[in-house]
């Protein structure tokens, strides 16, 4: 069977994502656990918080998932939360969101749809360090609506600094 990649850029809102315009005052950047021998560095991780340090305005994944078929998803979601920081500076929050995954180049990939169900929590230290753990699982749905394969990224972890 043949591999292929499937490469799907996110921005969206709903209940994990709700959209947000607060100015970050603090940006967190570092690298997730994932680290695909064809890219020079593991994934990026971005993090912003408004400067009262109440909730998470923004955080960006990069994540690969490997499928039951062998093929994998690259995806980047950025989520634009309200997610509420605690006085311990932690965050924790899971939710549902679709990507497209169709290819315009790849005829057998129209109307190729992956339903995401994502987890995320974190904890944020004062001396300017973080760090957390996602996880995704896709189910990948056909322009018929019945399910192709399914798709997991495991356990990824990650570590930021204060930029």
């Amino acid at each position: 069977m043949r591999r292929f990649l499937i490469v799907a850029v996110l921005s969206v809102s709903g209940a994990l994502l709700v959209p947000s315009v607060a100015s970050a005052a603090l940006r967190f950047e570092g690298r997730t656990s994932q680290c695909p021998p064809e890219q020079a560095s593991c994934y990026a991780v971005n993090i912003l918080l408004p400067s009262n340090l109440t909730k998470v305005s923004r955080f960006e994944i990069f994540w690969e998932a490997g499928c039951n078929s062998g093929n994998k998803i690259t995806n980047v979601s950025t989520l634009a939360t309200s997610m509420a920081l605690s006085r311990t500076l932690k965050f924790k929050d899971s939710g549902v969101y679709t990507i497209n995954l169709e290819d315009t180049t790849r005829p057998e990939t129209k109307g190729l749809k992956g339903n995401v169900s994502a987890t995320l929590s974190g904890k944020l230290r004062r001396n300017g360090n973080g760090s957390g753990a996602f996880n995704a699982g896709v189910v990948i749905i056909n322009a018929a609506g019945r399910q192709v394969d399914q798709c997991d990224t495991g356990a990824v972890t990650w570590l930021t600094n204060l930029r």
